[in-house]
């Protein structure tokens, strides 16, 4: 789709997603929406709280001190409206 919203199938039929950079320079991607607005409009709802300073990774470890396996943390960015837009694909 030309407007940064894509389609994949699933056995519950067709779901889309977005690709965004999160804070740190990483990509990412938000998958899992029933229809290509509820998408469209979760994405414009990242792009808000981004420019408002509300959304930042952060890297901390799943285990404790010393242990190496990173857990990238997002802050909430959807509200109740978008999340109930989401379906779990997995």
């Amino acid at each position: 789709m030309a407007d940064g919203i894509y389609s994949y199938a699933t056995s519950q039929g067709t779901r889309y997603y977005f690709k965004y950079r999160k804070s740190d320079g990483v990509s990412a991607t938000k998958r899992g929406f029933a229809s290509p607005r509820a998408a469209r409009r979760a994405r414009e709802q990242l792009e808000v709280a981004s420019r408002r300073g509300q959304v930042s990774s952060a890297k901390e470890t799943l285990n404790g001190p010393g242990k190496t396996a990173p857990l990238r943390i997002a802050t909430p960015v959807a509200g109740p409206a978008a999340a109930s837009d989401r379906q779990s694909s997995g």
